[in-house]
């Protein structure tokens, strides 16, 4: 590879990524056999609701950069699994607030708690220097700690 081959790289990237997620995550995948399988969106939506407890559909909408009509069709399948409930505004009908019932609480949790594990393991494998300077990479690479949320689906593949 010549040092400066940034494709054969990042494939390389790709790949140990992809190694490393799958055997840390297929433990963790095991344990939450209970909840239906949830698409990346879904997933997406879970954190959003679990980051912050109560949103208007327009401003998860917004947050998400997905229309209303995808997020329409997301929140009801999630509604559907028991993992969101909707309820209009009393101030203003058209208006419909949108949050994690207690099932969809728990999930967000185990979620967190999984996320952690996996953050854990990756930087176990370092010593406390390395994991300094892959810190400071990460920070370089992801930028300020502010998320640019992509595209929204009302279909998506499992993450």
């Amino acid at each position: 590879m010549k040092p400066n081959d940034i494709s054969a790289r990042a494939a390389e990237l790709d790949r140990y990524l992809t190694l490393f997620a799958r055997r840390t995550l297929h433990r963790e995948r095991a344990a939450c056999r209970d909840h239906a399988p949830l698409t990346r969106q879904e997933f997406r939506v879970i954190h959003a609701l679990g980051e912050r407890q109560d949103w208007t559909m327009s401003e998860l909408a917004r947050s998400l950069v997905c229309g209303m009509s995808s997020l329409t069709a997301l929140i009801d399948r999630l509604e559907a699994k028991g993992l969101v409930g909707r309820r209009r505004s009393d101030q203003d009908r058209r208006t419909v607030h949108v949050r994690l019932t207690a099932g969809g609480r728990q999930h967000f949790a185990r979620m967190r708690r999984m996320h952690q594990r996996f953050c854990s393991v990756m930087l176990g494998a370092l010593s406390t220097r390395e994991q300094d300077v892959f810190l400071a990479l990460m920070r370089k690479i992801a930028g300020p700690p502010t998320e640019t949320p992509g595209e929204c689906a009302a279909s998506g593949s499992t993450p």
